[in-house]
């Protein structure tokens, strides 16, 4: 129809018009258009786009759901991504391929994202504690703010810029909310699984030496020949062990290479999450090992949550720092706006409205001109973006999305 899904720009078009979606959904549409020619099954979509990281099927779900409402879809109708029930899913529409040739001055395929909007004084705040980092000087830092202020971005394009300057292994753990009792060091395992991809052998020596309790957990990096001496091992494992194993493995992996830890919204970190941050804040054997957790004040103060408490107490014996993101000024919003609404311009008067509608809050700035410009009241003429009447009278309340997450 009138979609393009471009997968060197990352991008999904509407009538020439980008539609801006989250990465996951992204991957997610864009994984059944590339094997169309087949039901794709459940659980294959959760292996590639989540990997080993654990999911509910609502998260599936819900991806899948907004991915065919981009493309003008419904779980009703079906014309374009088909449930195929006891099965899996599959890609209906027809699909044209086309090999676009990079124009003059675009960017090649791999290139690097640009960094965030608005976010140059934190991000040289990392770098220097990277720097401290890689003498051997253990640093922590707590990213904190309220939901969309864009925490996420931040501490991503940090990691990936480390990655690729200096080299240093980055192991990301992602804490879940629970409805339930929390799985003890879910997000430690999460990162050091993702860890042991890209380390490998090296990783999962250190893990086999120092904590054979974390390993003997972690059952698709044992040979099976190792299965069972490590299992003796790991024999009385208990929940200070695993905490001194995990410090010591974390310590020897950052020995002699810069080792940058993100472990994200830790306001529904389990308890031992906790003291494992705070343990490696306060050991003082030498080590190049950077840790970054965010986390939302609000939700942590509210639910009577360790973290913020921790971090208080680190942070007043000068064991951690903290960059509490800020809203952004309307400059940096008229920036964003940019990124998001490319091909014309963006008049001041309309950066202005946005600003004043968001309060500067990133996410809030992408969904509201997302949701006018799929409403059409937000179109491209003359050359700049304008809308095509009062924005009280249509587009101008909160998207549907953006409500649910609030």
């Amino acid at each position: 129809g009138d979609c393009e899904l471009d997968d060197r720009r990352y991008e999904l078009r509407r009538g020439g018009v980008p539609h801006h979606l989250e990465p996951q959904v992204f991957e997610v549409l864009a994984y059944l258009v590339r094997h169309r020619d087949r039901v794709v099954t459940k659980t294959e979509l959760l292996d590639q786009i989540w990997g080993s990281r654990f999911v509910t099927d609502s998260a599936l779900t819900s991806r899948l759901k907004a991915a065919r409402r981009a493309v003008g879809d419904s779980g009703r109708a079906q014309q374009v991504i088909a449930t195929v029930h006891g099965r899996g899913y599959r890609f209906l529409a027809p699909v044209d391929e086309h090999a676009e040739a990079v124009p003059t001055g675009a960017a090649p395929a791999g290139a690097v994202p640009p960094p965030p909007v608005g976010r140059d004084a934190e991000l040289e705040r990392l770098a220097g504690l990277r720097d401290l980092a890689a003498e051997g000087r253990r640093q922590l830092v707590f990213v904190t703010g309220e939901p969309g202020i864009g925490k996420t971005t931040l501490v991503e394009a940090f990691a990936e810029a480390a990655g690729r300057e200096v080299g240093a292994a980055v192991a990301r753990g992602q804490c879940l909310e629970h409805r339930g009792p929390p799985e003890p060091y879910l997000p430690v395992f999460d990162a050091l699984t993702r860890l042991c991809r890209g380390e490998g052998e090296r990783v999962v020596a250190a893990l086999s030496r120092l904590a054979p309790t974390w390993l003997v957990q972690m059952p698709a990096l044992v040979g099976p020949g190792d299965r069972e001496p490590l299992e003796r091992r790991a024999l009385g494992g208990t929940r200070e062990r695993m905490l001194r194993e995990a410090a010591e493995a974390l310590s020897a992996v950052a020995a002699d290479r810069l080792l940058v830890v993100l472990l994200e919204d830790l306001h529904w970190a389990d308890p031992s999450t906790v003291d494992l941050v705070d343990w490696l804040a306060r050991s003082d054997a030498p080590a190049r090992l950077l840790v970054v957790g965010t986390y939302r004040p609000s939700e942590a103060l509210a639910a009577g949550h360790p973290v913020d408490g921790a971090a208080a107490a680190l942070r007043l014996r000068g064991l951690a720092h903290e960059l509490r993101l800020a809203e952004l000024d309307l400059p940096a919003v008229a920036a964003v706006l940019g990124r998001r609404l490319p091909g014309a311009e963006v008049p001041e008067e309309l950066a202005r409205l946005v600003h004043g509608r968001t309060d500067g809050v990133p996410l809030f700035v992408t969904q509201l001109a997302q949701a006018w410009t799929d409403a059409g009241v937000l179109r491209p003429a003359a050359g700049r973006w304008a809308l095509a009447g009062p924005p009280d009278g249509a587009g101008a309340g909160i998207p549907d999305d953006l409500r649910r997450l609030l």
